[in-house]
């Protein structure tokens, strides 16, 4: 595994754009506020982790995401979540307004000097030293027994210069490794395994972690204790003030405590833990996903838009029966799954299978007119959802007020929500009639968030 190895001062010229130089970002002029209500949705990034954001069972999971969910209720918007490979390129989507906040732990005071607002502080945590419990590897039990020892950080980890200034740690012949492929996270896996001797990271996810890791120690703390912020660009600074405003009142809630006790402290974290971290390392989002990849390979699918589907429908659980008769993994009505040669006594492989000729019908029914992927997918969902003639007749309402027949979002979706109304469901060249059309688009809406959720975490 190569990894990339350098003493602090060696390494800190390296930092380029976002080092502790004086380089600067230039500032163009941009209405943050206006674009982000302009597209109604917030796009944030976030740390793929076992405590920040994750997947369980196919739902998305995670402290920073449900404190962001509840801020972008907040606000009234919509989630449009990133991620990134590296913190570098994480400070970049925000410098290039890719991306509206850095959601997460951020402690740098001084990468906001130049182009970054930060938020106030969302806790406070110290760092500890990670290390393995063993005969061959006395556990350490006061800072100033770190000599001559090899501590291994994700090489653009915000806490580099923490430790760079402390005293103890850098007079006391410590060096570091810059891991430029693992995060914290595969980093304690390493240390469980004794791959590596020594890592670092804050206090809480070091707790969280070490209940699943029995065989690692967390008790030495390297650090004071460090404020936390989300950052924001210089120019996004209204929002920045927006999180404050709401933070102030959210910390002081119940809800705000037991998001804390659920990952950090509480079983739940263990459990979340044990369950998502093998499914990382393997990639794996359920136990059909070579069925899954199988059939989108067949019919040049991304095979994570079938797998959200099926979690909307199913969450991939078996012997399901829902309203009106459906059952198994696609809820498909008795009629359809008829229609595909799918019934209950089959597994969930051979369901997946046959339900996928149903999307392939609906995407040879859409696909000749609607050349845009997302588009499509939408097209595909809604129909999935509510049938294709109520689709149809919400296409049909387009053409009459002047709107696109292609385009699901802002104008076929809206044209739904008018067969509820009389005057609109009574027109004599629609087939369907009634329908109620919010159900509909909520659950496309569900299925492009979980999709979106699934791309970020699983690789295509």
């Amino acid at each position: 595994m190569p990894i990339m190895k350098h003493l602090f001062f060696l390494f800190l010229p390296l930092l380029l754009l976002f080092s502790c130089s004086n380089t600067k970002v230039e500032v163009v002029e941009y209405n943050a506020k206006d674009s982000i209500y302009a597209r109604g949705s917030l796009r944030a990034t976030l740390n793929h982790n076992g405590t920040d954001y994750y997947i369980y069972k196919g739902k998305a999971l995670g402290f920073h995401l449900e404190l962001l969910e509840e801020f972008a209720s907040h606000m009234g918007l919509d989630l449009e979540i990133n991620t990134y490979d590296n913190i570098k390129d994480e400070y970049k989507s925000i410098a290039e307004y890719e991306s509206d906040l850095l959601v997460g732990n951020f402690s740098c005071n001084y990468l906001s000097r130049d182009f970054l607002s930060r938020s106030n502080c969302i806790h406070r945590q110290p760092l500890v030293l990670v290390q393995r419990k063993s005969h061959d590897n006395p556990v350490i039990k006061d800072i100033d027994s770190l000599r001559d020892i090899q501590i291994h950080i994700p090489i653009w980890s915000h806490y580099r210069v923490t430790l760079r200034e402390d005293s103890r740690i850098r007079d006391n012949n410590v060096s570091f490794v810059f891991d430029a492929e693992n995060n914290t996270e595969n980093l304690i896996e390493n240390l469980s395994n004794a791959i590596i001797d020594y890592t670092v990271c804050e206090a809480h996810v070091a707790k969280a972690y070490s209940k699943y890791y029995n065989n690692i120690d967390v008790s030495l703390q390297v650090s004071d204790t460090i404020p936390m912020f989300w950052l924001a660009h210089k120019n996004n600074q209204w929002l920045a003030d927006s999180v404050n405003t709401w933070l102030k009142s959210f910390q002081k809630t119940q809800k705000f405590k037991s998001l804390i006790n659920k990952y950090y402290t509480s079983s739940y974290s263990v459990v979340s833990l044990k369950n998502t971290l093998p499914h990382v390392q393997k990639n794996e989002l359920s136990k059909y996903d070579k069925t899954f990849k199988k059939v989108a390979k067949k019919h040049k699918w991304d095979w994570r838009m079938y797998a959200s589907i099926v979690y909307l429908e199913s969450k991939f659980k078996d012997g399901l029966t829902g309203f009106g008769g459906s059952f198994g993994l696609l809820q498909l009505m008795p009629v359809i799954a008829e229609k595909y040669g799918i019934s209950e006594d089959m597994s969930g492989d051979e369901q997946i299978e046959r339900g996928a000729e149903y999307l392939l019908f609906l995407e040879n029914k859409y696909g000749s007119e609607i050349e845009d992927v997302e588009q499509l997918w939408k097209f595909i969902v809604a129909a999935y959802n509510a049938g294709s003639t109520h689709v149809d007749d919400a296409r049909k309402i387009a053409l009459k007020i002047g709107k696109d027949p292609n385009v699901w979002d802002n104008n076929v979706d809206t044209c739904l929500l008018l067969k509820s109304k009389s005057k609109y469901y009574k027109m004599p060249e629609l087939k369907g009639g009634y329908h109620y059309g919010k159900r509909t688009t909520n659950y496309v809406k569900k299925f492009w968030t979980i999709y979106q959720h699934y791309k970020n975490v699983f690789p295509k």
